[in-house]
């Protein structure tokens, strides 16, 4: 991995569970309907997805708010989500899009929230698209290494 987070972003972070938690449904609603009017491109790698895919998103950032000084634990379950992006197609350079369209509906929705909580969910992100990345990149030299 090459990104990290600070100690102070863990803690921003941390502090901002319950504040994200709430508003969790409302921010991926929204991060959804940015991503697929700003990058229609990619609206057909989620042609197979559930409709409550934006809860499921909820939940991940939640989860991933109260434990990210504890990736750790969260590995299986990120395992299943590097699986599907596999079996979706989804590539690194998808990253960016959903980091523009989260942090653009985190903006909207945390109207009152300050620009520390924002660059530590930016930092937040980067860090897990980066675990994620590699995760994915494992997966598929894996499969061409088994083929």
């Amino acid at each position: 991995m090459s990104v990290e987070i600070s100690k102070k972003n863990i803690n921003i972070i941390k502090n901002s569970a319950s504040l994200v938690t709430r508003n969790a449904p409302k921010i991926t609603t929204k991060m959804y309907e940015i991503l697929f009017s700003e990058y229609p491109q990619v609206k057909p790698l989620f042609a197979d997805a559930p409709a409550d895919q934006h809860m499921k998103l909820a939940d991940t950032l939640s989860a991933y708010a109260v434990n990210i000084d504890r990736l750790n634990i969260f590995k299986p379950a990120l395992m299943v989500i590097a699986k599907r992006h596999i079996e979706t197609d989804i590539k690194a350079g998808h990253y960016p899009m959903v980091k523009y369209s989260l942090m653009k509906a985190m903006r909207d929705t945390l109207k009152h929230a300050d620009d520390d909580l924002f660059n530590a969910w930016e930092n937040a992100y980067d860090y897990l698209a980066d675990v994620l990345i590699s995760m994915e990149k494992e997966l598929r030299s894996l499969k061409i290494d088994n083929s």
